[in-house]
């Protein structure tokens, strides 16, 4: 009111050397005439101000600005004033805040999301090596705004979703008063540190410098392979350190953004091998992982064909039908996270296989018969169903059979998993024994030119015989055929290998009647070649021919029948039949009516003598 203008001056003592002198401590402003009220400085607080001490301010007005803008001399006019202030300063976070909701509180300005963390800075008490200050929460999308003083915490560890972790926070504590460091983190992304978990604190005791473990749960359905917001609070007082925005009266606040991964999600399996070698009713049963978010969802492969997949599974999901061999199973969950599990599915180290020994019927008509069965493969035991008696409920039969008679034989086997194998054995038998004989007849009667070829069939070779014409021999050594044997009849007992036997008897026959010769004789007479021999055969076999003596051998023989006109004498006949039997006999023609002579015969007693005599 003066009616001119005024310079205000205010002067500050930042560096707390007792004068007002240096650079930056002194700062004017006009005053208009008519001012009466309220005057706003501006007063920027150079960065090396003692913090947190008393420091001399002064405010000077007057009409003479020179005066005005010395600390000291007189003025013509004005006041001068003086107070003690002390410097604050303040550190804020860094997340990224639009200030809307949904985003992190960073700055101070609330837009629906709160307001962020201040901390008035005091010495002794900071994370890291050093700390800065600001004048607001310094938001960037990647929360390296105030990355000048993030240096409390080296590395984090890895986070896994449902794993702890500790995250090794460097802290100073030089204050007179125990400290706490608070560690939040937005486990789900949705731009707060309030919900379950996402809250930690370990204490700080007065004069510790160094590392210290801060213990974290990592939920479960943490968000992962995301940027996640992380935030540490530090300060003496533990009420405003224990939520994640407002002003705290000391200590220090460093954001970073963090990532979790996925934790290795494993499904529990239960197999049941497949009961039968290359079946197909082996399962898995696949359980949920211990961890992750439902719903899960599942991809299988296995063998051949028997892949698959089944979605928004909450409970045991049961594979079924499937054959041996190996499976992969991945589970993923509603957060993306994967696990695969490799499991086999086995089956019996072999099928159930099956051989028989089988010996047939020895002999035609017999029921000696066996069959051995071998089994192998499977799972023991076994039981067994043969087709001879019709099916069995239960299957209680013997393994092997015995006393077979010829046929087929059909088992079926089930081993203790319910495999089963069919096999059939034929029981055979040899062809009935029997035989067929060539008879040469003996061709005169009396002979013994007879023969018997015989030919044996059916049984099982080599044969032996016994020829009932020289009695029972150990062992049976006849020949097949017999040779050079009189009529009669002739029984053979044949012997297979197996010792079968079969007889029969041969008769061999001769002729019936031999041939008997007899002569009817007409003597000559007078000494005249009028006599006559008239032969009758009897028997034997016709085709006779006829051999007189009277003309001497004759090859062949073609005498007739009968002689006739033939002298007295002596008479050989020799017939032979058809056969080639021969039968003799001589007669004598004599001379009737004649003259008898008698005649007695004296032989030389020496060669070429002749003293020999007829009486």
């Amino acid at each position: 009111m003066t009616g001119t203008t005024a310079k205000l001056t205010a002067f500050f003592d930042w560096n707390d050397d007792g004068d007002f002198d240096d650079l930056a401590e002194m700062i004017p402003v006009n005053v208009p005439n008519g001012t009466n009220g309220v005057v706003n400085m501006t007063v920027p607080v150079p960065a090396n101000a003692v913090l947190n001490n008393d420091i001399g301010v002064r405010f000077r007005i007057s009409t003479d600005a020179l005066s005005s803008m010395s600390p000291s001399g007189s003025a013509p006019d004005g006041e001068v004033e003086d107070y003690i202030a002390q410097v604050m300063a303040f550190d804020f976070g860094d997340l990224p805040d639009n200030d809307l909701p949904g985003s992190y509180p960073t700055t101070q300005t609330d837009g629906g999301e709160g307001v962020g963390a201040s901390h008035k800075l005091v010495d002794g008490l900071k994370l890291g090596a050093s700390v800065d200050f600001e004048g607001d929460g310094q938001p960037n999308a990647t929360a390296t705004g105030d990355g000048a003083d993030e240096n409390g915490i080296a590395a984090f560890p890895g986070f896994v979703a449902g794993q702890p972790a500790v995250v090794t926070v460097n802290v100073m504590n030089m204050t007179t008063e125990a400290a706490i460091i608070y560690g939040y983190f937005d486990w789900n992304k949705d731009g707060d540190f309030d919900d379950p978990d996402e809250k930690t604190s370990v204490a700080v005791p007065v004069g510790f410098s160094g590392n210290v473990p801060l213990n974290v749960t990592v939920p479960v359905n943490a968000v992962p392979n995301m940027n996640l917001g992380a935030r540490f609070r530090l300060s003496t007082d533990d009420i405003a350190a224990a939520t994640a925005e407002g002003p705290a009266p000391d200590g220090e606040v460093e954001d970073y953004l963090i990532q979790v991964s996925c934790p290795t999600l494993t499904p529990g399996t239960v197999v049941t091998n497949a009961t039968c070698y290359n079946g197909a009713n082996g399962s898995i049963q696949v359980s949920v992982p211990a961890i992750g978010i439902a719903p899960f969802n599942f991809i299988w492969d296995g063998p051949g064909a028997n892949d698959g997949a089944a979605n928004n599974v909450s409970s045991p999901y049961t594979l079924s039908n499937l054959p041996a061999g190996s499976y992969s199973i991945t589970v993923s969950d509603a957060n993306g996270c994967t696990g695969t599990a490799t499991v086999s599915v086995g089956q019996p180290g072999s099928p159930v296989s099956l051989s028989v020994l089988s010996k047939d019927v020895t002999c035609n008509g017999a029921n000696d018969g066996s069959i051995n069965l071998v089994v192998a493969g499977g799972t023991y035991p076994y039981t067994y169903d043969w087709s001879n008696d019709g099916p069995d409920s239960p299957d209680d039969d013997t393994e092997d059979l015995s006393n077979l008679s010829p046929g087929a034989y059909t088992v079926t086997v089930t081993d203790a998993n319910g495999c089963v194998s069919t096999t059939t054995a034929t029981i055979t038998e040899p062809a009935p024994m029997s035989a067929s004989v060539s008879v040469v007849n003996v061709t005169c009667t009396g002979g013994d030119d007879g023969s018997i070829a015989l030919t044996a069939s059916g049984g099982i070779l080599p044969y032996t015989y016994d020829w009932s014409n020289d009695g029972p021999e150990t062992p049976d050594d006849d020949a097949a055929d017999l040779t050079n044997i009189p009529a009669g009849n002739y029984t053979v007992t044949i012997t297979d290998a197996n010792g079968c036997s079969f007889s029969t008897t041969t008769a061999v026959t001769e002729p019936l009647n031999g041939m008997s010769l007899s002569i009817s004789v007409t003597n000559a007479t007078c000494g005249l070649s009028n006599g006559a021999l008239d032969l009758t055969v009897s028997g034997g076999t016709p085709g006779f021919s006829y051999d007189w003596s009277n003309d001497g051998p004759d090859d062949p023989d073609n005498d007739t029948q009968d002689l006739a006109n033939v002298p007295a004498g002596l008479y050989f006949i020799t017939v032979t039949d058809a056969n080639g039997c021969t039968s003799s006999t001589f007669a004598v023609v004599g001379n009737t009516d004649g003259p008898q002579v008698t005649a007695v015969g004296t032989d030389p007693l020496c060669n070429g003598g002749t003293d020999g005599s007829i009486d």
